[in-house]
């Protein structure tokens, strides 16, 4: 049985696999959330590949709460 890897935006929205997202100013806010998948796709678009482009999604995506950029990614 092989498994198949989720790569791009398009894959994870089809698979409901989420991407959460941890604020990377932890001192101050320790904000964690998902992934707006949605709003990634319209930046980004639906071949986006997650695992080769996360340096990229980091520098778009920033904290809802903080507005700080580059948060850590986890798989959930």
């Amino acid at each position: 049985m092989s498994i198949i890897q989720v790569r791009t935006l398009r894959e994870f929205l089809e698979s409901d696999q989420v991407i959460d997202c941890d604020c990377s100013n932890y001192w101050v806010c320790s904000h964690t959330g998902p992934l707006k998948l949605e709003m990634a796709v319209q930046r980004l678009g639906w071949e986006f590949d997650f695992y080769a482009g996360r340096e990229l999604l980091a520098r778009v995506v920033y904290c809802s709460v903080c507005g700080k950029r580059a948060p850590t990614f986890r798989l959930g």
